[in-house]
């Protein structure tokens, strides 16, 4: 990602449906876990930070990205670094979340290893990524994505490290079709030589406000254990 538009990013991630509703999404899908170290792979801006107690540690490539996340919490350990080369002794952490990130590396098992390598034994890691390679447009590459995924080849890459899937399902379900359609747009009127740009468009605020309260819905069932067959993500816990 462009350095200028870590900025951006740490504006809209109070904010924006995507984001927020995310968060909450992602919560639901740990439950009741109350980890004493929490290791947040790419943490970007820092959105995702004060979301736990205890000791966190947010690990990111980009030193502006850190400046960022360090404002929305000063007490986390924040340290400059790669995914496919943590910096830390293994079977150190309790909670290890990579949110969208395996789709921005090259070698998404290499660091699917070194999660593994650095969760203790019964520790949880919980994953995002983008699904459905046929939803590959522009805003995946303004973003710096290599892959989209199925829910096959995701069970398949974690499980092929040494993971046990606990819980698995897409997720941004309701707004799946309108997206869809959005990035098949995308891919019809794009120009020869046009640079990429992301999907994040400025909503109204009674359209962002009812995006939001759909992926609320949705928290709440995946809090329930249901596994959705279809949307723009998908989500898994699994454990070492």
């Amino acid at each position: 990602m462009k350095e200028e538009e870590y900025e951006r990013m740490f504006i809209l991630e109070d904010f924006y449906w995507w984001f927020k509703g995310r968060r909450q999404i992602v919560l639901s899908a740990l439950g009741n876990i109350k980890p004493l170290k929490v290791l947040d792979i790419g943490c970007g801006t820092g959105a995702n930070l004060p979301l736990f107690d205890g000791q966190i540690v947010g690990l990111d490539i980009s030193f502006k990205a850190l400046t960022f996340a360090k404002r929305r919490k000063k007490d986390a350990l924040l340290i400059q670094g790669r995914a496919e080369a943590l910096p830390f002794k293994e079977e150190t952490f309790d909670l290890v979340l990579a949110l969208d990130l395996l789709e921005h590396l090259a070698d998404d098992v290499k660091g699917l290893r070194e999660m593994y390598r650095v969760l203790k034994k019964g520790g949880i890691l919980l994953v995002t990524v983008p699904a459905y390679k046929f939803l590959w447009s522009e805003h995946d590459e303004a973003l710096g994505h290599f892959r989209r995924y199925s829910k096959g080849e995701i069970k398949g890459k974690l499980e092929g490290v040494g993971f046990s899937i606990k819980f698995i399902s897409h997720a941004i379900v309701l707004p799946f079709f309108p997206i869809a359609l959005f990035r098949m747009l995308q891919k019809i009127l794009r120009r020869a030589n046009k640079q990429p740009k992301s999907s994040l468009i400025i909503l109204p605020p009674f359209l962002n406000n009812l995006l939001y309260s759909l992926l609320l819905r949705e928290a709440k069932l995946i809090a329930r254990g249901i596994s959705f067959p279809f949307g723009v993500s998908i989500i898994c816990r699994v454990e070492k």
